[in-house]
């Protein structure tokens, strides 16, 4: 009697590794990525030395909206300079605003006034004083 002999092997005898420089470098590949699309390549090896390669897409999305803080009360002076115009800057208005995945840029619109300024926002305790 002839016993076949296989080339095949149990689970527990694989070994995995992956490329994504996470995780334990093996099969796990947890860690933080960052937003977008990352291929993570595995690799399973058998005893014998046989592999298959497979990939996994880890798609991160950022789905969370900033939360800007601003100054309290929502009022800031805006000085005129000799030509008359002012410029606030976001730093003046800017209180610390957050995001989950950072925030890349800030902006003020409109941030440049002069005598002339008035918008309808303004509430019946807002005055303007513009000097020549």
């Amino acid at each position: 009697m002839q016993t076949e002999i296989s080339d095949c092997a149990v689970y527990q005898y694989l070994s995995f590794t992956n490329d994504s420089g996470r995780g334990n470098g093996m099969n796990n590949a947890s860690g933080f990525y960052t937003v977008g699309t990352t291929t993570v390549e595995f690799i399973a090896t058998d005893p014998s030395g046989n592999s298959s390669t497979f990939y996994v897409d880890v798609v991160v999305k950022d789905v969370e909206t900033p939360t800007i803080n601003c100054v309290s009360p929502n009022i800031v002076d805006v000085f005129l300079n000799s030509n008359g115009i002012g410029i606030l800057p976001v730093s003046e208005v800017n209180k610390g605003s957050i995001d989950n995945c950072g925030i890349t840029q800030i902006s003020l619109v409109p941030n440049t006034f002069d005598c002339g300024s008035w918008y309808a926002e303004c509430n019946p305790n807002c005055y303007r004083c513009c000097g020549k």
